[in-house]
């Protein structure tokens, strides 16, 4: 099954949220779900002003956007959000650290 097909159109605000993460998980140099107000993904973006809903994410580092994606579909947790039924947007960001890249990916539905 090719997972980017089944993807949901991507929307502004959410890869806005995506972006801020991504360079703050650069920064910090790891890779953690919740922030260092003890707020996760969800929490994040309703405080960016996003509506309430179901949110899922996936971080990931790596050389390039395929290796992680690679890495991310041999994941059965990690496939498990990108595959979940019913997501209406999506939205990611990305940021250097060094020889990889941090990319985070979030999801939404009401």
């Amino acid at each position: 099954m090719d997972t980017r097909q089944s993807l949901p159109p991507i929307d502004k605000a959410l890869s806005a949220t995506c972006q801020d993460r991504a360079i703050e998980l650069a920064d910090s140099g790891e890779l953690a779900h919740v922030d260092f107000e003890g707020r996760g993904p969800g929490q994040q973006a309703m405080a960016h002003g996003l509506p309430p809903g179901v949110y899922g994410e996936v971080l990931g580092s790596g050389p390039s956007p395929e290796a992680v994606w690679r890495a991310w579909l041999a994941s059965p947790t990690h496939k498990g959000v990108l595959v979940e039924p019913g997501w209406t947007v999506w939205g990611w960001g990305s940021a250097p650290r060094g020889a990889v890249t941090v990319y985070v990916l979030r999801f939404y539905k009401p």
